[in-house]
């Protein structure tokens, strides 16, 4: 609640590309980290209230990834240390929760082992960016190309997922949905760009006839000057067919 608020009150709007440009890659990797953890963990015989502690840990962990995502496409990819601190604090906590859902569900979870270290530098780092200044503001480009590359990226490993799990058999059911996510996604996001660039381009034949009609005008303004200011017939004849050949 608190990263929301900070991230409104900043960007008070948040364009739809930018939330599609953040869920790509955090589905993307969140579903190969599932599949390269989740067979490995057995929650069988568990209570359920552990079982569902063990994976909505992760599940919160993504949402929170989407939003520092979020603020680096909006920042151009270039964060300020209070950002940056934030990030690390989120992507440290990440990786507390996934090791700990990991070693808690294998039985191997000790407290105070090296394992635990992501959640000691999560809140230095928050501390830390409490006391960093406020950057600038940096406005996002939606033509910047690392902005489309980085989706387009993830959503390819997550059709590489997808295709894994079809040609193995061997997928297991939070990957596949995270990856189709990603996939879908990455395919929403490509037709609002696509459409972005008809609308350009349709802005663009419109500037260019009103370009035209303009200097149509000016052309025919400028005769009528002539007119006024000569008396010869034959030059203001050929003017006038020189103005009319141009339109």
């Amino acid at each position: 609640g608190a990263l929301a608020a900070l991230v409104r009150s900043e960007r008070p709007h948040i364009p739809p590309t930018a939330w599609l440009d953040a869920l790509i890659p955090a589905c993307a990797v969140s579903a190969i980290a599932s599949q390269l953890l989740l067979p490995h963990v057995s929650t069988a015989g568990k209570p359920l209230s552990e079982q569902l502690t063990l994976l909505v840990y992760p599940g919160f962990d993504v949402l929170l990834v989407v939003m520092i995502v979020v603020v680096l496409a909006l920042r151009r990819w270039t964060p300020d240390t209070r950002w940056g601190l934030l990030a690390l604090a989120v992507l440290a906590s990440a990786l507390g929760d996934t090791l700990w859902s990991y070693m808690v569900a294998a039985g191997t979870h000790e407290v105070g082992s090296a394992a635990d270290l992501p959640y000691v530098v999560s809140p230095v780092a928050i501390a830390w960016a409490a006391w960093s200044p406020r950057g600038r503001v940096i406005a996002r480009a939606d033509d910047d190309r690392l902005t489309l590359l980085l989706p387009a990226v993830a959503a390819m490993c997550a059709l590489g997922v997808v295709f894994y799990g079809a040609l193995t058999h061997d997928l297991v059911a939070p990957s596949l949905v995270l990856a189709v996510t990603a996939v879908s996604a990455g395919v929403i996001r490509w037709l609002l760009s696509v459409r972005r660039e008809a609308q350009a381009v349709a802005l663009r034949d419109v500037a260019s006839e009103l370009a035209r009609k303009a200097d149509q005008q000016a052309a025919v303004a400028d005769l009528g000057r002539r007119a006024i200011a000569t008396a010869d017939v034959d030059r203001l004849m050929s003017l006038a067919t020189a103005v009319v050949g141009s339109i």
